[in-house]
């Protein structure tokens, strides 16, 4: 049935976004707060086609367009699909739209490409003076030994193994290198990098019509010798030019007189700096010029977002406690998580539902057997707190188990599961893994009857684009042969069959230069670099990665870049169900996450103390609340939170979960 919006809320509605329609009309920038569910997407979308309606042919006469940034290029989608494609509008991610302003300045890129390769030869030239100091070496003898052709041949043919079986290689080709071991580790870091000093020189010395710095959307490193540069860098980089120039500040404001910011809370500070510094030039030279920040600071659940508006007092805020997404029952208790104030109300008339649940146990539920007894079985999604758990239901557990092992992954730095690994963000993915995921995409294009010839194209080397139809067709239809069976083969096996085929792809999609002669061992050894795993189980790890299972990584695939909501059941990890909402909803806690052992209970327990906390542990507090706040929030209809853990006799524990759940239940005898 649907729902009747009183009359009184679609007034307020309208008043609300009359508001926004006032700062456009007088160029006042805002912030326009507004909790899950309250439909900040169509309010943004609602304020576009205003500037249209009312100015779109003065922006026409002036050349001029309003620019929305998003952060994700789903998002980007879903604003397209709803305006449609108008010449007067640009709607794009941060990233994408820097570049394409200041990719044309290349003179001031370039400078700030030669400052960041100073500044790595600085570092270098650090770490090699405490090697050269720790093991008493010559500076010139040591520069000139690790320079050796022959010996770089030794080097990274071992580089993968063991510290025994690389160190005897090493030694035996020149025993100099005997007294150069201490760490295998800070050995192999120092050879790199003192390796590197050559090709920065060289760099540096360039003629300036030599050199031209490269944006690439699919590459998450820099490689600065070949000024070839990554997201990061490419914020850094446009930071530090517009807010340094007038002349690029002038160009910003007079081409994109409206500025939209999706998201405000998960956008890198950088970007809200160079915005500002846009925003000063224009209050300065009495411009017409307003930006507009959409978001909720309380759904800022990854570590490179602001989170907070900066100087937010220097903006009009406008509210919107509406919201359009939950039930009365859900929208009170997702009230109550977020514990400010904001007190949103369903826009609905009559928006009653089921009273929202949760169940606290001693022991590990059977997830199965839950959803069974409560008839989940449709447009219903498992929010799982650990990754072990979301990786199992997606089929995707070994190549977890795998990297786990891993330095990157493991102990202090099981974070990066998150970030890195599970990020559905594609930007932030680590830039090892985007390389894995474009190998999976194109190997996934090659089978898909419906991928497009642009598609194919994109996924694979330059020169397909020059092949004649015929031989695109042969080219499908080799691979489609070699890896018929793909899915049960090796990804190592699958990468070198498609690189016996055509290695210009694997080149391209791994960045290869072609100089390297086994594109597997340097693919191999890029692994080493990014997972950097210790211990001594090199070798062996390599062969653990390389040798999982296509299926596995297809599956991984599928859970980054799934944005359909399946009418079944589908899991998520809490932090990957950002921005999908569902009928049903079953959030699984546990004390255990992210290294702490009490990462749920310290919210719950501090629920009703968060006055005697200091910021540092105010901080720890408000990571779970804005977790919870969103994987709860995510319910339309019913909403079910278990909590796995062994303090569920604790009375203040259980008193405050009370002040956020009306039904608290102990599962423990069921």
């Amino acid at each position: 049935m649907k729902k009747e919006i009183t009359e009184a809320n679609r007034i307020e509605e309208l008043e609300i976004q009359e508001q926004i329609n006032n700062c456009l009309d007088e160029f006042r920038s805002f912030c326009f707060d507004a909790g899950a569910g309250a439909g900040k997407t169509y309010a943004l979308h609602k304020s576009i086609e205003y500037i249209l309606q009312g100015k779109g042919k003065n922006l026409r006469n002036r050349n001029q367009k309003i620019l929305c940034i998003t952060y994700t290029n789903a998002a980007k989608e879903e604003l397209i699909n709803r305006i449609g494609h108008n010449s007067e509008v640009v709607i794009s991610t941060i990233h994408e739209f820097l570049w394409n302003f200041i990719s044309v300045q290349q003179r001031m890129l370039v400078e700030q490409n030669k400052k960041a390769i100073e500044n790595e030869q600085a570092k270098i030239k650090e770490l090699e003076d405490k090697f050269l100091k720790k093991h008493s070496l010559d500076k010139n003898v040591f520069e000139e030994k690790i320079s050796n052709e022959q010996f770089l041949n030794v080097f990274y043919s071992n580089y993968s193994k063991k510290a025994t079986p690389f160190k005897t290689p090493v030694i035996n080709y020149d025993v100099f290198f005997d007294k150069c071991f201490g760490s295998v580790d800070e050995f192999k870091k120092v050879v790199r990098s003192v390796n590197k000093l050559d090709s920065y020189q060289e760099a540096l010395e360039k003629h300036p019509n030599e050199i031209k710095v490269e944006y690439n959307p699919t590459r998450n490193r820099d490689d600065l010798a070949k000024y070839i540069i990554s997201h990061d860098s490419l914020l850094e980089y446009c930071k530090n030019i517009i807010e340094e120039n007038n002349i690029l500040q002038r160009l910003l404001v007079n081409s994109y007189p409206y500025i939209f910011i999706d998201e405000y809370q998960d956008t890198d500070k950088k970007v809200i700096d160079i915005i500002s510094s846009a925003k000063e030039y224009a209050s300065n030279k009495n411009k017409k010029f307003v930006v507009g920040y959409f978001g909720d600071s309380l759904q800022n659940i990854y570590e490179n977002g602001v989170g907070n508006l900066p100087k937010k007092d220097k903006y009009t805020l406008i509210r919107k406690k509406f919201n359009r997404r939950s039930t009365h029952q859900i929208i009170s208790v997702i009230g109550k998580i977020r514990n400010d104030g904001f007190n949103q109300k369903s826009i609905y008339k009559d928006n009653n539902g089921d009273l929202c649940r949760f169940y606290l146990s001693s022991n590990e539920v059977d997830l199965e057997k839950f959803l069974k007894q409560h008839r989940l079985n449709v447009n219903t999604a498992c929010l799982l707190l650990k990754n072990k758990d979301i990786c199992e239901k997606r089929g995707f557990e070994k190549l977890l188990a795998v990297i786990s092992e891993t330095p990157r992954f493991s102990g202090g730095n099981r974070g990066n599961l998150n970030s890195e690994f599970l990020q559905k963000n594609e930007q932030y993915i680590g830039w090892f893994f985007r390389e894995i995921l474009s190998f999976i995409k194109f190997i996934i294009r090659i089978f898909d009857d419906n991928s497009t010839v642009n598609k194919l194209i994109d996924s694979t080397s330059k020169s397909t684009s020059h092949i004649t139809f015929n031989e695109l067709s042969r080219f499908i239809k080799a691979i489609r042969h070699e890896l018929a069976n793909c899915e049960t083969m090796a990804l190592g096996n699958c990468i070198e069959k498609v690189n016996k085929i055509d290695s210009s792809i694997i080149r391209k999609i791994f960045f290869i230069d072609h100089k390297v002669d086994d594109p597997m061992s340097f693919i191999k050894n890029s692994a080493f670099e990014y997972l950097y795993f210790q211990n001594g189980e090199y070798s062996e790890f390599l062969d653990k990665f390389f040798e999982i299972k296509f299926n596995q990584f297809k599956n991984w695939y599928d859970y980054i870049y799934d944005e359909n909501i399946h009418t079944g059941i589908s899991y998520y990890t809490l932090h990957g169900s950002k921005g999908l909402e569902f009928e049903n909803v079953v959030v699984v806690l546990q004390d255990d996450f992210a290294r702490k052992k009490d990462y749920c209970r310290y919210f719950f327990s501090n629920f009703n103390n968060t006055r005697s906390l200091n910021n540092k542990d105010q901080k720890r507090f408000n990571q779970v609340r804005n977790l919870l706040y969103v994987a709860c929030s995510r319910a339309k209809e019913h909403l079910y939170v278990i909590y796995e853990t062994q303090n569920y006799k604790d009375s203040n524990l259980v008193k405050n979960i009370k002040d956020i759940f009306p039904i608290v239940e102990d599962i423990n005898t069921n």
